[in-house]
């Protein structure tokens, strides 16, 4: 009777850890101290992100915080860092996943991924590629729009590395069009420039040359004032544009924490 009992209170526990565990885990998954978001746009997207982060076995998180050198930081990126270790985020054994994080005292984020298949789904270019989708919503503060397409846009990039194919810009059909449109930027416009500037300069050392109208202004008292001007080449100046070829071609850089990131404002 008494092991009856005692595998009773066991089944008993398990049944109401597990609702528990469940809880701890998806409260990380959209974390709002700055109030951005109505309870209603949270709880939407709280479900959009452990719904995507079982799927691919790889955590999404977004965490909104007043000012993140409140913590002592001076680079929001290692905040982000100690967020996602402090708090246990990730999926499995590897704890893969992704954190977007927003401080808004001074409009800094951080996007971070860890974890192997983490790392290996948001790659370099990736991460670029999610900056575009929410960067000019929330530069409008159209908070609940940037999430939204910060999700949607990590879905698709996990579903890509599932099936073996990661976002690069080898992939990606439209990132020859956009290198192509910055190297032309590159070769074309940075020459132009170049040479207006130095033809200013040229412009502003010149003395301008009147000729005399009469020869009396040649005649002084003593003597007729001419004097010999010759122009004499002296040397050539040439200048050369250094073409940067795009870097990110593919893969992650990724830190010996195990993490890959990148930061800037909104």
């Amino acid at each position: 009777m008494k092991k009856r009992v005692t595998a009773f209170l066991f089944a008993l526990c398990l049944l109401f850890a597990f609702p528990v565990a469940a809880y701890a885990a998806e409260q990380y998954y959209v974390v709002d101290e700055a109030g951005l978001l109505t309870d209603t746009e949270k709880s939407e997207l709280t479900q959009r992100a452990s719904a995507i982060s079982e799927q691919y076995a790889c955590g999404v998180y977004i965490a909104v915080l007043e000012d993140f050198t409140e913590g002592g930081y001076m680079d929001i990126l290692e905040c982000a860092k100690d967020y996602y270790r402090n708090n246990d985020l990730g999926t499995g054994e590897g704890r893969d996943g992704e954190l977007l994080m927003l401080s808004m005292a001074d409009r800094d984020y951080a996007l971070i991924a860890y974890g192997d298949f983490g790392n290996a789904s948001f790659t370099d270019y990736g991460k670029q590629v999610l900056e575009d989708e929410f960067l000019d919503d929330f530069a409008d503060d159209n908070w609940y729009d940037g999430f939204s397409d910060y999700l949607d846009k990590s879905e698709e990039m996990l579903s890509l590395s599932q099936d073996g194919t990661p976002l690069d810009v080898g992939s990606d059909p439209d990132a020859a069009r956009r290198s192509m449109g910055t190297n032309l930027a590159i070769v074309i416009v940075v020459p132009c420039l170049i040479a207006g500037i130095v033809c200013l300069i040229f412009r502003m050392q010149m003395r301008t040359v009147h000729a005399a109208p009469t020869a009396r202004d040649y005649i002084t008292a003593d003597a007729v004032a001419l004097t010999l001007h010759t122009d004499m080449y002296t040397h050539t100046t040439e200048t050369r544009t250094k073409i940067h070829k795009d870097s990110d071609s593919g893969g992650t850089s990724v830190g010996s924490d195990g993490f890959s990131g990148k930061s800037g404002k909104f």
